[in-house]
């Protein structure tokens, strides 16, 4: 039996003073900055608002020029909203709302503390290699020390190093290939059909994290996490299952003419979990703390297992005594959405 601890990520709320700067572009193409004197035509596309606060709005009746005083966010006869801004759709804890990224990509975060100890990239898209730098200062307990590189995951190494200077740094070098990567560069299958995958890293608890993610390939991001880990159990990795539930739907007119139209998905996970007889308090506790609350579950730092990986609250859950080291026990983890 080949096991991997089941963890869950809770979310850090990211703050507009925390995003210190980014290169994602606030306005698409195709977008607009709102106007409260402009006329605007159905299907208009605008941005309203700033920073964390501002959202797309979709145009449903025309409003002329100069006669539209209210924000869309107030005039629901005009405007109905359809995502966060480009820059914030990364942090809305949605993976049906995108971040696009241009080439020589990067987003930088200071001041996060609670005692943050990782960070989730979910759903990445079109992006095979990228960076991930965290520094806090250092302790005065901590000396000086050479750089350490090692092996963190398949295709993941970290460095650690101790400067007077830069304080703590841990380096995330992530390189992700794999065999659906590659049939798309060689034309097998369309790109569209290349598979989403997530990056999860994890460094020793601490304040004042200074989070740096960088790239040089254009792509896309569901959901950009930092938050702090907490350890379930095991699950067994003969034992787990995905599931995805999609709400697309085909709309047929009045003509008869049929059309598939996207809308958001949610995955699911099912599995064992192995829990000692000194922990089962404490997960107990931690999994009726989920009830109703959205955090990310991590099945494996392995991204070739990035399935069993969902935003998500707990469904159902078992566990009971046995003789052993383990008690055994279950998880389902329904995916959901903002």
């Amino acid at each position: 039996m080949a096991v991997t601890p089941m963890r869950v990520l809770f979310p850090t709320t990211i703050t507009a003073g925390m995003l210190t700067s980014t290169s994602a572009a606030q306005l698409l193409t195709g977008q607009k900055q709102w106007s409260a004197t402009a006329a605007y035509s159905v299907d208009a596309v605008v941005l309203s608002g700033t920073a964390a606060d501002a959202s797309v709005y979709k145009c449903i009746s025309a409003v002329s020029a100069g006669t539209n005083n209210q924000s869309p966010a107030q005039d629901k006869a005009h405007w109905v909203r359809v995502a966060p801004g480009n820059r914030w759709a990364m942090f809305d804890k949605s993976v049906n709302t995108r971040t696009a990224l241009d080439a020589n990509w990067s987003v930088k975060l200071t001041g996060v503390d609670d005692g943050c100890d990782g960070l989730a990239l979910v759903d990445l898209m079109g992006v095979t290699s990228l960076t991930v730098t965290v520094t806090r200062p250092k302790p005065a307990d901590v000396s000086i020390s050479a750089a350490v590189t090692s092996v963190y995951a398949e295709d993941i190494t970290v460095t650690k190093s101790v400067s007077s200077a830069g304080g703590q740094k841990w380096v995330f070098t992530v390189s992700l290939t794999n065999a659906l990567s590659t049939a798309v560069d060689l034309g097998y299958i369309p790109p569209q059909l290349a598979a989403k995958t997530d990056v999860t890293l994890q460094w020793p608890q601490g304040k004042t994290w200074t989070i740096e993610v960088s790239g040089t390939q254009a792509g896309s991001i569901g959901s950009m996490v930092v938050g702090n880990f907490i350890e379930l159990g095991d699950v067994d990795k003969d034992d787990l299952s995905s599931a995805a539930d999609d709400y697309s739907r085909v709309e047929v007119d009045e003509f008869g003419i049929a059309e598939l139209t996207s809308r958001p998905y949610y995955r699911s996970v099912s599995c064992s979990l192995l829990v000692t007889h000194e922990r089962v308090r404490f997960v107990h506790a931690v999994l009726m703390g989920l009830r109703a609350t959205a955090a990310f579950f991590v099945a494996s730092d392995d991204y070739r297992y990035t399935p069993f990986n969902t935003w998500g609250h707990v469904e159902h859950f078992v566990l009971g005594t046995r003789s052993g080291v383990y008690c055994q026990g279950s998880l389902s983890i329904k995916g959901i959405s903002q």
